[in-house]
Order: C-alpha cells, then structure tokens, then sequence
C-alpha cells in the first residue's frame, strides 16, 4: 500500500504541514515501511536559497544531526533534540560547509575575517583544533573501516578509497569516481554509492568488499546529487530520494511542474524501484540511526509583494512562487522570475514573466511568461521604453549541475511581447545582477568571468550585434576590493549604486561613476543571504537596500550622497531585491518565509 499526504491549506506567509503522528507507511511491493513520524526540528532559512538546499548529516556513531544555517552548524542530539549552534565555541565568523569526522567532531570551513580557514570542533572538550580540508566522506569511521573520496594532486590519481584496521595505506577501490553519497552496509559488506555515470545518468553503484566486484543497482535515476543514501537495517533496500520511479526529462525543464523529492528504496536483490513515503514538499533523505529513519522535509515559499513608499504594510501579489521584480516605465507592469524551487531540478525550471497592476496596487492580469529556455532564466530589468527585457540564462547547464567552471551565464535580451531573443555576451560563468542605463544603450551587470572567481561590475552595450558579441568593459572601482553583488543605474545616469560582499554576512553599499570611479562607501550593513538587492527612487534623492536586522530581513533607504539609513518595514518574514514603481509610489519587493525540518520515524518490517 502506498498512502500520499497532502498540504490541506495554505497562506502565503505560512504553509501547513500535514500531522504525521501514528500514521503508518507501508513500501509497495515490499514490506519495509516507516511508523510513528515525528517531527524534531524545525528552522525557517534567511539565506536566500543557499539555506534551503543544504542536507542534514548524521554523525558517524548515529547520536546527532548536524545542519547547516545562516552561515553557522547547528548540532541535534537525537536523545534530546534541543539545538546547540557551534560558530560560536569557535574562531570562524561564517561557515560554509561542515562534515563529521568522528562522533564527537566535527569539521568546519568557513570565513574568519578575510581568510578561508577549516577547523575541527570537539563536542567534547568544546575546543576547535585546525584542520587541512574537509574529511568529503559518506560513511564515516564503522568498526575501524573508513571509505572517503580523495584526489591526490601529487600522484594525479584519486577516487574512492578504504582505509582498514591493521594497515598502513589505503587502498584506492574505485578510480576516477567521486560519488555525491556513500554508504557502508552494517555488515561491512557493501558499499553503495550515488554518482553520475555522465552529466545525464544518475547511477546508484554496489561495490563488494570482501570480493571487490563493482555493478550498477540502478541507472537513470530520477532524483538528485543532494540527497544522502542509506542501507536499511536488515541491508536489503538502499534508501535514497527520488521524484520518481522513472527519470521525466519533459517535467525536468518545465518551470512550474510537481517534481519534489520524496523517499524511496532500491530492492538490492531485484533492482525494484519503491515508494516509502510521497507528501508534498521536498522529502530528503539525510539517513538511518537506531532503526530510525531521519529525513528533511522542505518548503520553499518565495512571493512578489508590493508596498506603499513609506513600507507600512505588504501587499501580494501573482500566486506563483516568483521573486526578483522589475518595473516597466509606465508602472502598470512587473517581470518576475518565476518557477517552482525544487531540489532535484534546480538550476534548470526557472523562466521570465509578467503581470499587470492597477493603479492602486491590485492585479488586474495574471502571469505571462516571456522568456521560457529549457534552463534557468533570471534576474530582468525592463528597459526604460518599454520595448524590451534583459535576462541572464544558462544554457550548458547538464542535467545533474554542480557548481565552478563547468558553467556559463549569458547575457539575453527579448523584445516585449514579439518574444524575439538575441544573445549579447558569451564570456560570463555567473551573472548576480543587472540595471539599464536612463537612455537604453547600455546595461550595468555584477558578473563572475569565465576562469575568474570575483564578482565584478561591467558595462555591456545594447544594439545590434552578432550573437554573443555585444562590448563589454570592466568598470570595478580600484577601491572595492569585495565582490560586486547587486547594481542600480541613477536615474540621470551619473551613479551606479551597488552592494558588495565577501564569503560572510558582512555587506557594504557604494556608489560609483559608469566610468569605475569616484568610489564612495555609504555604509555597512548585515545581511544572512548572497545578496540582498539595491535601487535609486525614482528623483535620484535615495537608495532603497535590504538588510539584516537582527530578526529579518528589512527595507530601509538611505540619501544618495551619504548619511543616516532610515528602516522602512518591520515584518516577521524577510524581504529583498526592493524595486521602486516610476511614480515612487510603491515598493516591489521579494518575500520569502522558507521552512525547513527535521523528521524521524521507526522503520517497520511485515
């Protein structure tokens, strides 16, 4: 039997999750099942997406849980499931990412002033000792086994290897092959692993220990490299989370489908493909402890709201998950990126569209999309006339993305509503943020070069162009020396306003002149997430930013030449990528209220 939960109502600042208490889930076709669901822990993201994607671990010796947010790890004991956050007992200032090493350690790499530093932290002693790089392992230390993914630089040679008790060097098992998950069957057996097999086929692999045969228990799987895999007790199934029993390369592209994760299980002898537990949200294994199985269950919910100038109260907007606005210059339109935020598909189901408004705030027609790659859209400005939007999209993203210099961003603009694209750059790996010159003729974008690793500001000129060749100049003052993460053009065209960062929650608003110079730092400020959106009003006078306020995320603005911030809202959700209307009348704005859990349920067997 396989029973389905569902959302029974839903609020756009709240989304209720359905009880789960005492219910009982049977696998079809098998007879592994979960019973008595509870739910640990919970905590609501503010960073904007990374947050949302990370994984839960558990510890080695199946005592804890650690998670990562808002740039810190927080540590559950599972017999008292009460959180105790570690940045704190130790010398860094944000973490990155986090992995156990032992059962009483784990190993951070994050931000401590400018430099990048790993650390190991003892839950023990409380202390932090310094550590080379993270353990990168999905099994942690079992009766003395140990199987980590390595690659050594010196010898050019890496892959998994084992390292066992008695000996003096590891043994490399599998060449060449660094999985997203691994996992250790409780007999020492059987090691399975996820990887992809190529950039459009995710395998779940066995290894053999004992006899060192090496076969793939799946292949084509519809699922993804940020879910954990675990044998269960009786090391039968392999249990991981899937969207589906059978990989939907159509539904993968679209930006509005029903494609979160749900958990499954690998029948080891016949290779069966079975349903454990299918809810909405996002279902993510994180593992199997004490005969329990523990899982994040995900919530995104990103919203366009509108306000009054003076911030006093929010207004929603389009129903659809969208974020990042932009106004035309008659104020009755807004573009949004819209699309749902699902784990297994992102970066690849996001598009542009638009709505219309009246004149006193309500939406008079719905959603149109404009721009509509099978891959990620993102990030419109409006041109001033009207005619046309700009967007950055990646067009090589695989099927399965990872992060660095596999990709590319592009530079795009259609015209409005013919839907005519043209490419303009090709020399981009990330694109942040991009603002129109007063007259058109030329975009401000915040970019990352192909083979560079820096947020920098660039001019791009608009016209007709061969594809893919539109001039573009670096315009970075010498005098910011963070990443330029977000940009806004003044309205007479002397300014450009932009907000910068490094690897922590530290911020900075500028100004700059379009020819790189005349940098001036208006003022510093917190925020939780990778950047947080500026723009000018409309008579040049003020710049509206987001900012951490020690609660959330709020709207405040500040003059253009320098002086006091003043705060505009004050909410119990966050707000970002603030867009002032060509009137000033209204503030378009991102709100976002994540959640987040942690649940556990006894694994039945019938």
């Amino acid at each position: 039997m396989k029973r389905k939960y569902y959302i029974t109502s839903f609020m756009l600042f709240f989304i209720a999750v359905p009880a789960m208490v005492g219910s009982r889930v049977l696998a079809q076709d098998s007879n592994l099942g979960i019973t008595n669901p509870d739910k640990l822990y919970t905590v609501f993201p503010k960073t904007f997406i990374s947050d949302i994607f990370w994984r839960d671990k558990i510890s080695p010796d199946g005592k804890y849980i650690a998670g990562r947010s808002e740039g810190d790890v927080y540590i559950l004991d599972l017999a008292n499931p009460e959180a105790q956050y570690l940045r704190k007992n130790t010398s860094l200032e944000w973490v990155n990412e986090f992995d156990w090493m032992t059962g009483q350690e784990v190993t951070l790499r994050g931000m401590a002033g400018s430099e990048d530093k790993t650390v190991t932290y003892n839950l023990s002693t409380k202390k932090e000792t310094a550590s080379g790089r993270l353990p990168g392992t999905g099994t942690g230390q079992i009766s003395g086994i140990y199987i980590y993914k390595y690659f050594d630089e010196q010898s050019n040679v890496g892959g998994v290897y084992i390292s066992r008790p008695g000996k003096e060097n590891a043994e490399l098992i599998l060449p060449g092959l660094f999985p997203a998950s691994m996992s250790l069957s409780s007999d020492q057996k059987t090691l399975a692993y996820l990887y992809l097999k190529s950039q459009y086929s995710l395998c779940l692999g066995l290894y053999n220990i004992d006899t060192k045969e090496n076969r793939d228990l799946a292949v084509d799987l519809d699922g993804t490299l940020k879910s954990e895999i675990t044998f269960d007790p009786e090391n039968k199934h392999v249990m991981l989370s899937l969207v589906t029993d059978k990989l939907d390369n159509y539904q993968k592209h679209q930006a509005v489908a029903d494609r979160d994760l749900d958990l499954y299980a690998i029948h080891i002898a016949t290779g069966a493909i079975i349903p454990v537990l299918i809810e909405e949200g996002d279902d993510v294994l994180v593992g199997v402890a004490g005969g329990k199985i523990i899982w994040n269950k995900i919530f995104p919910n990103v919203r366009t709201c509108i306000l009054p100038a003076d911030g006093s109260k929010v207004i929603p907007m389009i129903p659809e998950l969208s974020f990042m606005p932009t106004w035309n210059n008659q104020g009755d339109q807004i573009a949004v990126v819209f699309g749902n935020w699902r784990m297994a598909d992102v970066p690849l189901n996001w598009n542009i569209g638009t709505f219309t408004i009246n004149k006193d705030g309500s939406v008079s027609e719905g959603l149109k999309p404009i721009a509509e790659g099978e891959y990620e859209e993102y990030g419109p400005a409006w041109s001033h006339d009207g005619s046309k939007l700009l967007y950055s999209a990646r067009q090589n993203t695989p099927a399965f993305p990872t992060a660095g210099g596999e990709l590319t961003e592009d530079l795009f603009v259609v015209k409005t509503p013919e839907k005519e694209v043209q490419k303009l750059t090709e020399q981009f790996q990330e694109i942040s943020d991009i603002d129109l010159s007063p007259d058109d003729t030329k975009a401000v974008i915040s970019a990352v070069k192909t083979g560079e690793t820096k947020y920098k500001a660039f001019l791009v000129t608009l016209g007709p162009v061969e594809a893919g060749k539109a001039p573009v100049q670096e315009i970075s003052p010498a005098g910011i020396s963070q990443n330029i993460l977000s940009v806004s053009w003044s309205p007479d065209g002397s300014l450009i306003a932009c907000e910068t960062g490094g690897g922590s929650k530290s911020k900075s608003l500028w100004t700059f002149t379009p020819e790189g110079k005349n940098e001036k730092k208006l003022v510093d400020f917190e925020s939780l997430t990778f950047k947080s959106g500026v723009d000018f009003t409309p008579d040049g006078k003020f710049i509206v930013y987001a900012a951490f306020d020690g609660s959330h995320h709020q709207l405040f603005k500040i003059p253009a030449g320098g002086g006091s911030p003043l705060k505009l809202t004050s909410n119990t959700y966050d707000l970002l990528y603030p867009e002032i209307s060509p009137s000033g009348e209204w503030i378009a704005t991102t709100l976002f209220r994540h959640t987040r859990q942690i649940w556990i349920a006894d694994l039945i067997y019938e």
